[in-house]
């Protein structure tokens, strides 16, 4: 864990033989997380057994990934459509068996085959599920820098009357690497002849021993 001090240049360092001025109470302003909701995995229904999935923890610009294993319960052939990715799901695909289909951000649905080493997408409306056909989608988020939780999902139409609509939803973490606390100070009202000292902290929740080895030049004044 690492600390900063800030403090006037005429105050001089603080000395352990002279008593330190009274302190003035400032406003510390909280942190709320954002009042991003709880989320658990779990969400199971007739097709999946898992619609909801905590991905992990991700580090800068990596992409999240994750799968969702699914199953046709029925003794007749359903299809899937409508299938749209939220604006933070990157992509999208879906194996049954050996056939391969892809959505993207672009939301055009592709079958995807190989003939030769070459790769071939065509356009299609909707994903054919045969009777007891069992398969998977894997899905990839884009972190793109993101501290704390990131959120995506995928909305899949079905032609099963018992489960119209499906709704993929994930979550990864994007690490925080350093937090200061608190976030903000509210040093209240100040005249121009008004000199306060203020102590933050800095610490890192992913390695509890580091070094500070430089900061940002200083305003005037500090």
């Amino acid at each position: 864990m690492g600390g900063l001090t800030a403090q006037t240049p005429d105050q001089g360092p603080p000395s352990p033989d002279k008593n330190p001025p009274a302190p003035v109470e400032a406003e510390v302003v909280p942190t709320t997380g954002g009042g991003v909701e709880a989320f658990e995995e779990g969400g199971e229904n007739t097709w999946f057994k898992k619609t909801k999935r905590h991905l992990g923890t991700y580090f800068q610009e990596e992409e999240a990934s994750g799968k969702f294993n699914f199953e046709n319960p029925h003794p007749k052939a359903h299809k899937l459509y409508q299938i749209q990715p939220s604006c933070t799901c990157s992509k999208a695909r879906i194996t049954i068996g050996e056939r391969v289909y892809e959505i993207g951000s672009d939301k055009v649905l592709n079958e995807i085959t190989k003939a030769n080493g070459v790769e071939t997408k065509k356009q299609i409306q909707e994903v054919p599920v045969g009777v007891g056909e069992k398969g998977e989608i894997q899905v990839w988020m884009k972190m793109d820098g993101a501290q704390g939780d990131k959120d995506a999902d995928l909305q899949i139409m079905t032609s099963d009357s018992k489960l119209p609509v499906v709704n993929l939803r994930w979550r990864a973490t994007g690490a925080t690497y350093f937090v200061a606390d608190p976030p903000e100070i509210h040093l209240n009202e100040m005249t121009w002849t008004d000199k306060r000292e203020f102590t933050f902290t800095v610490y890192s929740p992913l390695r509890e021993d580091f070094s500070i080895v430089r900061h940002d030049k200083l305003s005037k004044g500090m």
